[in-house]
């Protein structure tokens, strides 16, 4: 039977040599994690030359026979020099990550082949950013594969602005009280962010401003979605109604009918 003193020396003695073996691990996680970022980063890469690829392909002056070339120099290729049989059903961006990975699972090669069509949908090709910074700013190709469905998203901060533009002010502010983007910091040209305060009586003040144009852009987003999800359940509620007009009329005329038919048999 060990001792009240045995005791609290077996306990600092396994407290300590978990935070022993905590601190190997962390540094064991450090060394993988960077291994991971860099396989990340090398992967991102040979996506971004296969995006160039397929872009050139889809955006050639003749796509059509472009593309009917391409297939028939694929099919021209001995079966054990292509990545994978592809059937006339296959997507163009499966078969150009069939081609360039090579036997993948099913799940990787399809969310690869999404993220692929994803950017050509959202026409990552003609943004001012690259491929690789597109994927790293969306979370990596697991997140890229989970949003949306291939088709390009709404520019809710565009959907803002136009909205925004003829909307009257709730309140002015005179330019001397907007407080200028720093030296290093870019500027939107049409709106800023403001702070404003959450006082006791429930009222709000504005506080100060923060014109930076990445900020002003997400603020933006975050508005212009919300007016698009009020012009959907609007547009869903007059869609509801006019339904329900139909269905009444409908079942009048089918009243009118019967009565008038029940007049003339009489």
């Amino acid at each position: 039977m060990t001792t009240k003193i045995e005791n609290t020396e077996i306990n600092i003695q396994i407290a300590t040599k978990a935070v022993t073996d905590l601190k190997k691990l962390r540094k064991q996680f450090a060394s993988a994690d960077q291994l991971l970022s860099r396989a990340n980063k090398a992967v991102y890469a040979v996506l971004s030359s296969a995006f160039d690829v397929l872009v050139a392909l889809k955006t050639a002056e003749e796509p059509k026979r472009v593309l009917q070339t391409f297939e028939q120099q694929l099919e021209a290729m001995t079966r054990d020099k292509k990545a994978k049989h592809a059937i006339a059903s296959t997507s163009l961006e499966l078969k150009v990550i069939r081609f360039v990975c090579g036997e993948l699972k099913q799940k990787r090669e399809s969310t690869y082949a999404r993220v692929l069509r994803v950017a050509f949908a959202e026409e990552i090709h003609n943004k001012d950013y690259c491929f690789k910074d597109w994927i790293v700013a969306a979370g990596g190709v697991d997140e890229v594969r989970r949003s949306g469905n291939g088709e390009p998203r709404k520019d809710y901060a565009a959907i803002a602005r136009d909205a925004f533009k003829s909307i009257a002010p709730l309140a002015p502010v005179a330019a001397a009280h907007i407080k200028r983007a720093a030296e290093k910091e870019v500027a939107d040209t049409e709106f800023c962010v403001a702070i404003l305060r959450k006082n006791a009586d429930g009222s709000f003040g504005i506080i100060s401003t923060v014109d930076n144009a990445a900020l002003t852009k997400q603020a933006l987003a975050r508005a212009g979605k919300g007016l698009a999800d009020a012009e959907e359940l609007a547009s869903a509620a007059e869609k509801q109604r006019e339904q329900e007009r139909a269905a009444s009329e409908a079942t009048q005329q089918l009243a009118s009918s019967s009565t008038t038919e029940q007049k003339e048999a009489a």
